[in-house]
């Protein structure tokens, strides 16, 4: 027997097994011993009052007030937020930093919901007392969602001023209505140790981060060309990974959104470009939204190019609907985390950081961060705005400054930027001049700049790549690759695809105004985030398991690949996210792997995926026969062993490089087959260990 390493043998390897999401929690974890201690001790008193921070939009100012709400007004489906104390706060960061290190017996460990609330939720007494405070109030309890950090509560505009001693005022911005409180709203002391916020008193909801046109029957014409999922796979490098299966079978996508869908819609685009029919599943959390404009064209963009990336994933859209005080985009993604509902969390949707609010901010980075410790890898569009992400992508100039998208700058998501394809001086060197298999006419990658069509470049508005510097976190110990500014702050984006309207991504679509299907190009970084979902998806079917936080790697692959590793990255050197009103963010040759516009860049799918276990400490896969077989039809039975941390994953026999059977999942670091199908001649037996793809072992 001898040991081959070898990359050939590598790709050949199909992983078929999904372990389990979530394990239960051994003894000799680092969250052993943290365990939810009640921290409200004194009376609630009413009288004894502490305020609520940052928890005012900062539009709901006297200039656009336009009065009081009435008293009986309805504010549904509130959020609470409650927060950790020191010791567990300390403890789930170790934990989660043991989860990625392959010499802990946390490694890849992921917990479900339920492990999370009794280790780093609120304890049930504080939840109990909080509780009875709201229903003594009047208001009701609608969900304690499993991870302990929330309360979800509904009530009056009366209720809500007699309990935090905050108005309800009406405020008109920008030609808009809304809803907010006047003032930060105040809570008893007693309560001050547990409740971190309420995440949102105003109707000053996310944004979806697209841009949408029309389009007729031609996807390629003359200059013009438009994405299919054809295209994207030859751009991107998805054709090798389909030629060894790896398609996202077995592994699941949660899209979040407020709208629902016409699931004909998804139909007819899969069947157009060429897809297996493979339908979402809906998941409506609460009130149905119906089909909601703008948002249900985000939800049908998200759904069709998360599998079209991954056709065989199973994808699903959690939808709820906005409520008169709370984003549906907030109660869904707190659905999917708290429901444990997929592998990787796709959101399209943006908010300014700075008008976020402390509690809103914290709410997300800490949901966030329940993901990662489950398992869960949360992939957030970085906004349409370039530089100016406190501004709207269609206005003519910024005038709020520089700011990021609040949704992505917690260290616990991977924020997805966009590029352009730079193809205008010679497109049929790039692009076929006729539609191929699957309305494809890519020809090959084409090289790409910063995504920047605004009025700054040409174009018009702000629509440009989001980026920039986060004001409220600091840069994560893995934020470092060559081009990584030593600013102290977490810089996002994190990686990029494709965004531009020149060369779109193709969509059907509802009109919702018409009811009639509609094939649209979009735009736009909620068109790379869902596409980035898909090839994590992908990833997670190589290696036999979920990724957590998936920046940490593509960080420290990027430092590979600059230090003569392989091309997992396109590296953006040209361009930048400057947009009329603010100065942004240059791409730049001197400093090729990180740019506060593009991030690291774009991908090749199939080098990041086939090697993103490049960096992990080598695992020793050896493979035995009993007994040696004598004549033709004897039963033989192989047994691989692999070594190293807590192996999972499966284990692929092959004989004269022909599959035997199906992939055979480890048990214990150890998988046997058995088999009588070896015909008299000479064989060369291999065993290949999904975890690791440099190890082959090998006998004949």
């Amino acid at each position: 027997m001898s040991f081959l390493p070898s990359w050939a043998a590598a790709l050949a390897v199909l992983v078929l097994c999904v372990p389990p999401a979530a394990a239960a929690a051994p003894a000799d974890r680092p969250l052993a011993g943290i365990v939810s201690r009640a921290r409200i001790g004194a009376p609630i008193d009413d009288n004894a009052r502490v305020a609520l921070t940052g928890n005012r939009h900062p539009d709901a100012i006297p200039r656009y007030d336009v009065g009081p709400a009435g008293d009986g007004v309805r504010l549904e489906r509130m959020i609470l937020s409650l927060k950790a104390d020191a010791d567990q706060t300390a403890a789930l960061e170790a934990h989660l930093a043991a989860t990625r290190d392959p010499a802990s017996p946390a490694y890849r460990q992921w917990i479900t919901p339920q492990e999370f609330e009794s280790h780093f939720g609120a304890a049930p007494k504080d939840i109990d007392a909080i509780s009875g405070w709201l229903t003594a109030h009047g208001f009701a309890i609608d969900e304690l969602p499993a991870g302990g950090r929330a309360i979800v509560f509904s009530g009056t505009v009366a209720q809500v001023r007699e309990a935090f001693h905050t108005q309800m005022h009406r405020y008109r911005v920008n030609g808009r209505n809304h809803l907010a409180n006047s003032s930060d709203p105040q809570i008893p002391r007693a309560l001050a140790a547990v409740v971190g916020g309420i995440v949102s008193l105003h109707d000053f909801f996310s944004q979806p981060q697209h841009v949408r046109q029309a389009l007729g029957a031609e996807y390629t014409s003359g200059s013009t060309h438009y994405l299919a999922p054809a295209d994207f796979s030859t751009i991107y490098d998805l054709q090798p990974l389909a030629a060894r299966s790896i398609n996202g079978s077995g592994r699941s996508i949660a899209v979040v959104g407020r709208s629902n869908v016409v699931l004909s819609d998804i139909q007819q685009f899969r069947s157009a470009f060429g897809l297996p029919a493979n339908l979402p599943q809906v998941i409506v959390n609460g009130t149905d939204p119906g089909l909601v404009s703008g948002d249900e064209g985000e939800s049908d963009l998200d759904v069709e190019w998360s599998g079209a990336v991954a056709p065989a994933a199973t994808v699903l859209l959690v939808t709820s609907k906005s409520t008169g005080s709370t984003d549906g985009v907030t109660l869904s993604a707190q659905y999917a985390v708290s429901h444990n509902v997929a592998d990787v969390i796709s959101v399209s949707y943006g908010l300014c950081e700075a008008t976020m609010g402390a509690s809103a901010v914290t709410y997300y980075s800490s949901l966030w961060q329940q993901a990662a410790s489950q398992g869960m890898t949360v992939v957030v569009s970085s906004g349409d705005a370039g530089a100016a992400g406190c501004d709207t992508p269609s206005s003519s100039s910024a005038t709020r400054g520089r700011g990021v998208n609040g949704l992505c700058t917690s260290p616990y998501s991977t924020c997805v930027g966009g590029t352009e394809f730079a193809d205008t001086a010679n497109p049929s060197l790039y692009w076929s001049s006729a539609n191929g298999t699957g309305q494809g006419s890519a020809l090959s990658y084409i090289p790409e700049v910063v995504w920047n069509e605004s009025g700054a470049n040409g174009g018009s508005g702000l629509w440009a790549s989001g980026g920039g510097a986060s004001i409220d976190f600091a840069k994560p110990s893995w934020q470092s690759a060559p081009g990584v500014p030593a600013d102290g702050k977490r810089d996002v984006p994190d990686v990029s695809l494709n965004a531009a309207t020149h060369d779109g991504y193709l969509v059907y679509s509802s009109d919702n105004s018409t009811e009639t299907r509609t094939l649209y190009i979009y735009g736009g970084t909620s068109a790379a985030a869902p596409s980035f979902a898909g090839i994590v998806a992908l990833t997670n079917q190589q290696t036999g398991y979920r990724q957590g936080n998936a920046a940490p790697r593509l960080y420290a692959l990027a430092s590979h690949q600059a230090g003569g590793g392989p091309s997992y990255f396109h590296n953006i050197t040209s361009g930048n996210n400057s947009v009329p009103g603010v100065t942004g963010f240059a791409a730049s040759s001197s400093t090729p792997y990180y740019n506060r516009a593009t991030g690291l860049g774009s991908v090749d799918a199939n080098v990041l995926v086939s090697h993103w276990t490049d960096l992990l400490p080598a695992t020793t896969t050896s493979l035995t026969a009993s007994p040696n077989p004598g004549s033709s039809g004897q039963t033989v039975t192989f047994t691989a062993t692999v070594s190293g941390t807590s192996p999972t994953g499966t284990v692929q026999f092959a004989d004269n490089g022909s599959n035997l059977g199906a992939a055979v999942t480890l048990a214990s670091g150890v998988a046997s087959l058995s088999t009588a199908a070896l015909a008299a001649g000479s064989h060369s037996i291999t065993a290949t260990y999904s975890g690791d793809p440099n190890n082959l072992a090998s006998t004949s």
